[in-house]
């Protein structure tokens, strides 16, 4: 169950063994890609991305430490629905990038008085 519904704490339990021996691991290399993706968009001069890059790696990294002791379906529900929301983001920035580039040129043609340009 990955939506919690329950009224709080009452409901948590402990992380299974399995998340903490096997995709704890897996969690880590999330963390380090979110934050190696934030220090590249730092060159790329996004700030708004690098936000966002840098609380999930801090996300990721509260929940991963001290062998899964804060990952909480909360927790899940967060990251899962921060990342649908920046895959919907980056989807739209695709989707108007498909086309590809337009260039254009203008040929100036020197008259008597009178300057006409013509675009190719």
């Amino acid at each position: 169950m990955v939506i919690p519904l329950g009224a709080g704490p009452a409901q948590e339990g402990s992380v299974p063994d399995v998340v903490k021996d096997v995709h704890c691991k897996y969690w880590w290399c999330l963390a380090a890609m979110f934050l190696s993706l934030a220090v590249t968009e730092i060159v790329a001069a996004d700030v708004f991305a690098v936000l966002f890059h840098t609380i999930m790696a801090g996300i990721v990294y509260y929940m991963v430490k001290d062998q899964c002791k804060n990952m909480s379906m909360y927790c899940l529900l967060i990251v899962g629905m921060l990342c649908t929301f920046q895959a919907f983001i980056e989807l739209i920035a695709l989707i108007s990038s498909v086309g590809g580039r337009r260039t254009q040129k203008t040929v100036v043609k020197q008259g008597s008085d009178n300057v006409t340009t013509d675009r190719k």
